[in-house]
Order: C-alpha cells, then sequence, then structure tokens
C-alpha cells in the first residue's frame, strides 16, 4: 500500500474519477467507504489513519489507458481515437460541450419510496440489467460471447475499451468507463440556436454504482444499505449542483458577450467547481459479469486495497443507483501541492464555488475533507473566470479572474450536505399547489454521536465545531460552517505537502511589509511576516461565509465589476478607457507600504512623510485619476483600499484627542498625514463622496475624537490642509447620523485651541460647537464647502437637532440678505465681491442638503423662500 502511494505521486493521473471519500462514515479520517446508514463508534474514530483504497487506481487507470495503444482491435468502433481526445482536454485545449444536465422537480420529502427516487432520474421503471446490461446506461463495451473469447481475452478487450474498478466505498463501488454522449455546439444556448448534432462521442467517466432499498442484504463488513431517503438526498444535490455549474457558466458567457469583453485563449469559465453529472439511473438485478471481471482484476493488482466483498451476492431484486460523474482526478490527500500559488489556487477555487452555492442554494458542503477534493493538473496555466451575483452595495455582477498555475479542484460527496433547491428550472412537471419553494431543504440530520467523538484527525475537531456552530440545528443555514471546512483545507496543505509552500507563504508576507529600513534585522523583519500572517488567518478564521473569505488578504482576489461595455484591454495606447482595475496588484502592494509607514505613531511628531512615502502617495493618486471616466472599475477594492487608509487615520485621530484628554503638549504635526488624506480625497473626487463614506468607520466613540481633530486643523484655514478638512468634514456627516443622542456623548472636557472668530468655551454644548464649526468652513471656497454643507444638513436633520432648525435658517437668511445687500442698494459698482459670493452660495448649499435630508419637508417650505428673498439674479 505504502508503495503504490509513492508511486502515484510521482506517476500523477490527469483524470482519476471523482470518487466518494467520506470520513464521516468510517472509522479513519483517510479511508475511502461510504455508509450514510451507519456512523463509525468513538473506539473506530481514534484509529489512525488506514490505507486508501483509492491508492493505485492513478496507476491501474493509467495502464489501462494507454497499456495496448497501437494494438489493433476489431472488436470496438475505434474509441482510442475518441478517448485520445479526451484526455487531451487535460492541457485545457478541448473542453467535451455536452448537453445540459437536465434537473427533474425534487420536493424535499420526510418519507422517500422508490416511485420517488425514480422520478428524480427522470425514469417510471427501472434499467433490467439482465437484459440491458452496462449499454443501457449509455456505456460503451464490447461484444463479448463466453463460447468464443477466453476469460483472459475478456479482461484485456474491456480493459482496452476504459473499463476497470477504481476505488471502492463501503457498500458501493466506483468504476472507469467509456460513456456516449452527443456534443452541443458551445454558446449554442446564448445565440438561441439549436445544438449542431455531429454524431456520438465518447468520453471516459466515472460510475458510481450504490446498492440501496434492500435491508436484508448486508455487506462483508455487515454494513446495510443506503436508505432511500439518503439517495433521495445524493441524488438531489449532485444534480443541483452540476447544474448549477453550468448555469453560472452559461451566465459569465453571456455576461461577457454583453459588455464586449471576449475569451482570450487562455481563459476558462469554469461557472464552479462542482462535479458533473452526467446521469443517474436506477438500475435492477445482479451487477453485470463485465463488472464483475473489472472488480476481479482489481482485486487481482491490489490485493491489500481491496476491502469490499466481491459483490455477486445481490439478488435479482436489487435496485442500484448509477451515477455517471466526470473524471475529477485524484483526491487532495494523495495530490502533489507543491507551491503556495498552487495551494492558494485550490483555496480559491474553493471558496469561490462555495460563496457561489452559498449565495445560489444556501449551500453548506458538512463534510469538506481533503478526500472529498480532487484535483486535476493541467499541462499549461489557464485563467479561470467566475461570476458573482450581485450583493450587498454591489449593484452589478462581480467578475473574478484567477491564474490556475495548472491545477483544477473538484468538488465531489454530498452526502452530508444541505442545501436549498428552487426547482426554477425542473423540467417536465408541474407543481402542486401545496409546493413551497421557499422551504425546499435537503439536509441530513447528524445524530450519531459517534460522528463527533473522533481523534487523531482535525477533521473530526471540525465535525465538533460544526455542531458547535449549527446548535444540532441541521435544517438551518450556517454558512460558517464552509468557512471552517475551508480553513481545514488550508491547514492541511500548510502542515502535510510541501514545506516550500510554507516558505514562499512566508517570503510573500514579506513582500506585503515593503522594503525596510537598513537597520530592521532579518529576524525582527521575520517575526513582523509571522505575525502578519497571523492575522491574516485570524481574518480567515473569523469569516461568516465564503463570500467573507473572497475578502480576505490571504486569498488576493482578482475582481472586476462587469457595469459598462470594456474596451480590448490587450493594448496599452494612451487615453484608452480600461475595461478593469489593471494596476490592482501594484496598487495594493503600494498601499500596504503606505500605510505601515504612515500608521508609524513615532513618525508623527515630523512635518512631513518621508520621500519615498510622499512618492508612493503621488503614484497612487496618478493610478486613481486615470480612472475618472470607468471609476466602477474600482469597486471591488474600495473596501480594501479605504480601509487601509483609515485605520491609519483613525488611529492619528485617537492619539490627538488622547494627548489633549491628558493636557499634554501636542507633539502631533498636523501636516504628516497630508498625503494620506489627499489620496482619500482623491478617492472621493474619482468615485464620489458617497460611496467611498460606505467605508469609514462609524462608531460612537468616533464623534468627540473626530470633532476634536477637525477643531484643531480649523485653527489655521490655509491654503494647505485643504484635503485633511474636506474628509474629516465628510467623516462627521457620516458620525452625524449615529442612533443615540449627541448630548449623550458629549463629555464636554476636550480643550480646544483658539481659532480666530470662534468662541471655544468648552461649556457649550458638542451640537452647538460642531454647527459653529460647520458655518466656518460655508465661507471657504472649493470642496471644503461641500463637505460642511452635507454634515451640518446631516446634523440638523436629527430629532436632537430640531429646535436648533429655526435659528439655523435665520442665519442663513441674514447671510444671504447681508452678503447681497450692496449689490441691492448699488452700494457696489463692481457687483458681488468673491466674499459675499462664497456666503451666499454656502448658505444656500446647506439649505438646499438640509431640505432633501429632512424626513418632512413641510416645516421648512414656509421658511425656505424668505431665505431667497433680496437676492439679484445677476448674483
Amino acid at each position: 500500500s505504502l508503495a503504490a502511494t509513492q508511486l502515484i505521486t510521482k506517476e500523477k493521473l490527469t483524470a482519476t474519477a471523482a470518487i466518494p471519500h467520506s470520513p464521516s462514515r468510517v472509522a479513519t479520517p483517510h479511508r475511502v467507504v461510504y455508509s450514510p446508514t451507519r456512523r463509525p463508534s468513538a473506539a473506530q474514530t481514534t484509529h489512525g489513519p488506514k490505507r486508501n483504497t483509492i491508492n493505485g487506481a492513478a496507476m491501474m487507470l493509467e495502464r489501462l489507458v494507454s497499456k495496448h495503444e497501437d494494438r489493433h482491435r476489431t472488436s470496438l468502433p475505434a474509441p482510442r481515437q475518441s478517448l485520445s481526445k479526451e484526455r487531451s482536454s487535460c492541457d485545457g485545449a478541448h473542453e467535451p460541450e455536452i448537453e445540459e444536465t437536465k434537473v427533474p422537480f425534487l420536493p424535499a420529502r420526510r418519507y422517500v419510496q422508490k416511485a420517488h427516487i425514480l422520478a428524480a432520474c427522470g425514469q417510471t421503471a427501472p434499467i433490467d440489467w439482465v437484459s440491458g446490461g452496462l449499454q443501457a446506461c449509455g456505456v460503451l463495451l464490447p461484444n463479448l460471447d463466453p463460447t468464443q473469447h477466453s476469460q483472459e481475452q475478456m479482461n484485456e478487450l474491456e480493459s482496452d475499451a476504459g473499463l476497470c474498478k477504481i476505488g471502492e466505498a463501503t457498500y458501493s463501488e466506483v468504476f472507469s468507463a467509456q460513456w456516449r454522449y452527443v456534443p452541443r455546439t458551445r454558446y449554442d444556448k446564448f445565440n438561441s440556436k439549436k445544438g449542431a448534432v455531429k454524431g456520438e462521442r465518447l468520453m471516459q467517466v466515472a460510475l458510481k454504482i450504490i446498492p440501496f432499498g434492500n435491508s436484508s442484504v448486508k455487506s462483508g463488513t455487515g454494513e446495510t444499505q443506503t436508505t432511500l431517503r439518503d439517495l433521495y438526498q445524493e441524488i438531489g444535490a449532485t444534480l443541483a449542483l452540476s447544474r448549477l455549474s453550468e448555469r453560472e457558466r452559461g451566465k459569465l458567457q453571456e455576461a461577457r458577450t454583453q459588455v464586449k469583453m471576449p475569451l482570450k485563449p487562455k481563459e476558462r469559465e469554469l461557472g464552479a467547481n462542482f462535479v458533473k453529472a452526467f446521469r443517474v439511473c436506477i438500475c435492477q438485478g445482479p451487477l453485470p459479469e463485465p463488472l464483475l471481471r473489472a472488480w476481479d482484476r482489481w482485486q487481482g493488482e491490489y490485493p491489500d486495497l481491496c476491502e469490499n466483498s466481491r459483490p455477486d451476492y445481490y439478488p435479482a431484486n436489487q435496485l442500484f443507483a448509477v451515477f455517471v460523474l466526470e473524471m475529477g482526478g485524484e483526491t487532495l490527500e494523495n495530490a502533489n501541492v507543491a507551491t503556495w500559488k498552487e495551494a492558494r489556487s485550490i483555496i480559491r477555487q474553493l471558496a469561490l464555488s462555495m460563496a457561489l452555492a452559498e449565495r445560489n442554494n444556501r449551500f453548506e458542503h458538512r463534510d469538506l475533507h481533503w478526500g472529498n477534493i480532487m484535483v486535476t493538473r493541467y499541462n499549461s496555466n489557464l485563467t479561470f473566470l467566475y461570476q458573482l451575483p450581485p450583493t450587498g452595495s454591489r449593484h452589478k455582477s462581480t467578475l473574478i479572474s484567477i491564474p490556475s498555475y495548472r491545477v483544477r479542484c473538484t468538488i465531489i460527496d454530498y452526502t452530508l450536505s444541505r442545501l436549498h433547491i428552487d426547482n426554477d428550472d425542473a423540467e417536465g412537471v408541474s407543481k402542486p399547489a401545496s409546493y413551497d419553494p421557499s422551504n425546499n431543504v435537503f439536509y441530513v440530520a447528524l445524530k450519531d454521536q459517534a460522528l463527533f467523538q473522533g481523534q487523531g484527525d482535525i477533521q473530526f475537531d471540525v465535525y465538533r465545531q460544526m455542531r458547535g456552530c449549527a446548535h444540532d440545528d441541521w435544517e438551518g443555514f450556517h454558512p460558517h460552517t464552509n468557512v471552517l471546512w475551508l480553513t481545514y483545507v488550508l491547514q492541511k496543505i500548510l502542515t502535510t505537502k510541501s514545506p516550500a509552500i510554507r516558505d514562499e507563504l512566508m517570503a510573500f508576507a514579506e513582500t506585503k511589509l515593503g522594503s525596510p529600513p537598513e537597520s530592521v534585522s532579518l529576524e525582527v523583519r521575520r517575526a513582523a511576516a509571522q505575525e502578519l500572517l497571523r492575522r491574516w488567518m485570524h481574518e480567515f478564521e473569523q469569516c461568516e461565509s465564503s463570500s467573507q473569505v473572497l475578502q480576505c488578504a490571504l486569498l488576493d482576489l482578482y475582481l472586476v465589476e462587469m457595469s459598462e461595455p470594456a474596451h480590448d484591454n490587450s493594448t496599452d495606447d494612451v487615453g484608452s478607457v480600461p475595461a478593469f482595475f489593471r494596476e490592482h496588484s501594484e496598487f495594493l502592494d503600494s498601499l500596504t507600504q503606505v500605510a505601515d509607514s504612515a500608521g508609524n505613531v513615532e513618525s508623527w511628531t515630523q512635518d512631513s512623510a518621508p520621500t519615498s512615502e510622499q512618492e508612493l502617495l503621488r503614484g497612487l493618486c496618478k493610478t486613481l485619476d486615470g480612472y475618472q471616466e470607468q471609476p466602477t472599475c474600482l469597486d471591488p477594492y474600495l473596501e480594501r483600499i479605504v480601509g487601509q487608509l483609515m485605520a491609519v487615520v483613525r488611529e492619528y485621530v485617537y492619539a490627538y484627542h488622547d494627548s489633549m484628554d491628558r493636557q499634554l503638549p501636542i507633539p502631533i504635526s498636523t501636516t504628516r498625514l497630508d498625503g494620506v488624506f489627499e489620496l482619500l480625497y482623491t478617492l472621493c473626487k474619482v468615485r464620489g463622496y458617497k460611496i467611498i463614506l460606505q467605508f469609514f468607520p462609524h462608531a460612537v466613540a468616533d464623534v468627540e475624537p473626530v470633532f476634536a481633530t477637525l477643531w484643531r486643523y480649523s485653527a489655521d484655514l490655509g491654503t494647505t490642509g485643504w484635503p485633511a478638512r474636506y474628509v474629516l468634514l465628510i467623516w462627521l456627516s457620516l458620525l452625524a447620523m449615529v442612533p443615540f443622542d449627541i448630548e449623550s456623548i458629549d463629555s464636554e472636557i476636550v480643550e480646544q485651541p483658539m481659532i480666530k472668530g470662534v468662541d471655544s468655551n468648552t461649556a457649550q454644548p458638542l451640537i452647538d460647537r460642531w454647527i459653529t464649526q460647520g458655518k466656518l468652513y460655508l465661507t471657504r471656497s472649493g470642496c471644503e464647502m461641500e463637505g460642511a454643507a452635507v454634515m451640518l444638513a446631516r446634523l440638523l436633520s436629527r430629532k436632537d437637532a430640531a429646535a436648533r432648525q429655526p435659528q439655523f435658517i435665520e442665519w442663513a437668511a441674514r447671510e444671504i440678505s447681508d452678503a447681497a445687500r450692496p449689490a441691492i442698494t448699488g452700494g457696489s459698482s463692481g457687483g458681488l465681491q468673491i466674499g459675499s459670493v462664497l456666503r451666499i452660495n454656502g448658505a444656500l448649499r446647506v439649505l438646499c442638503h438640509l431640505f432633501s435630508a429632512m424626513d418632512s419637508a413641510e416645516s421648512l417650505a414656509p421658511q425656505i423662500p424668505r431665505t431667497c428673498t433680496g437676492v439679484p439674479l445677476s448674483a
């Protein structure tokens, strides 16, 4: 067994079957066995890793498909050519186009009968294996006559035909065979054309054969057969998730066509990484002789891996479910993952697929160990494309593009899964009136306590964590369980695969730290990188769903919002409109360096930022300016960009507020973070302040520190520092919406510096000082006036500020009247002076914002005309 395992690692097969690997139903976390009706006892689950029945499968299938490559065969209609073409798809150049999975009407059922199973498979009666054999399921086999062919000849011809056993599970078997299919033309469905039928073709598939429904027949180990309800759940989940992958792939193709983003030579739309189910059929009768001969060949070549009894004891009325599945590669447990890029590609693919299923089917896998993840290795480095539907603040679908690094993973085995099936595209059956699509949940209640008592592998810890997350509510939707399994997979890769993965991940973290000063030792830098990795892992583990995992810095995903029609981005012509945020990787790297440099508290006493930081900030602003024509390209990255910058700014304002609370000298420079504030202003200019404000912190505790910092900047209203004042003003406009009375958060302990023309009496309530501060900026030209107008409008629209509205409106009326009086009386021959124009503009602007922000404008309507009287139209 160990020799076979080592040999497989060296001989990597590119197309091994998608074999079920469910240690939740076994004695160890590694064995490929399947028995949903029997859970391991606590004593069994403490055993160490045993042999894996997939060991040797890769080597055997590789030998079978290449053993007689040049031998002439007259018993088959030249299947070798089709098989060779199918195997060439492992370079990603040829993906077989097959008719989409037909999903029948699948209502969730508490009690399942045989007729329900047949209906789920689109049948009215089982296929008779005695009369029809495997050919009735679409499997291609040579026409053999036992009277004319010896046992050795039949074994050789069936092996040449690709029929072999490739794995086993408790009381079920997995074979590989050639399957007939009719191809369809790529994109036919989305061009409203009928698929072009060019004749039948062959492809290598996996046949997962499960006996069910006969409780009187037990396996050699005493296992009972799969129940009807468990089988119905697995059929529904397999078909629904296979259909999800096809549907999402179709949506991606259609969306790319609409936005004029053609597919590049090495790009592939995956849709999702769930195993493709070509067909599920119900058969009856003893296991066909070709399968028994394939079983014997497996036992003869790998006796140590064969644990099941020879399946020749089934009665004539025995029922079998035959899942015809795509070839998914070898298990992640046996796959050779050598680099961090390959590992990250696998985690990305898993997280993206789980996020899609969460959003579309409220899906939880609940058993995503590394035996249920298949890995296929390509000969070329393709780019995989996914599309996430609109969610939250995103009003458009999001395109995600990731390099494969020559690996593709496939998710299999949904025996313990939970998902919702809406049956929107169910075919052939009208839905009954009693059907409730909102409550059509397929799930398995995990009641066997032995499942949660296992020891010896972190996989068993995940089961216990999963139970703690679900609180034994297995019907409910708890997406954090998917995060638990993704964390498990990441830990498995980091701890059991090549040590080079951990070294590369450490180097990746060091690059995110930026170039260190010469005085920083290697040990200090390594410790900082380890701390960064720890924060990344903590962020990963704390995610509530797979969708949040996609935002983790550890994955560094590539997102494009599919909004406006995009131009070809293959050229770098000056002035061309970008199709997406092309510089996202370099931008985020530079941003991290800026955040680390600007976040150094010791540097806040300096009057200016280091030269290197200033150069990075100028480059970042220049990059953002290039996206003014298509600012939505930045949306997938805004949360991360604004979050990093605001983390530095927030720490700065808190430090300043703390220093004032202690009545200490203020050593913090007001110009040290000018570059950071300018970058935030550029983001507001390019994308709009309303969008950027969505990512600003808005805790109640932020109110006084931010106000104190703005008051300090108001002490010197020069020509510099206006980006900082603008950012603080719009931040206060957001904080003005906190759901608490301003008086309840007014400490009145901060001593403000003197501002010319402003009374800084600390006995004045915070809300009055807030209004006074806003009035100061209404006479400023540029964006400061706009920020103050928005802030004052939101502040005065609060219920606890309602009493101050009339007084403020009277003040605005006087401002307009006093500023316009010289022009009205003729005292100014040249018309209004610039100062008067700014006073009128500021007062009118805040009134416009206030009028639009009010829940009820009736109280303001009588006063608005009075504020405008006397203003000449020529002004």
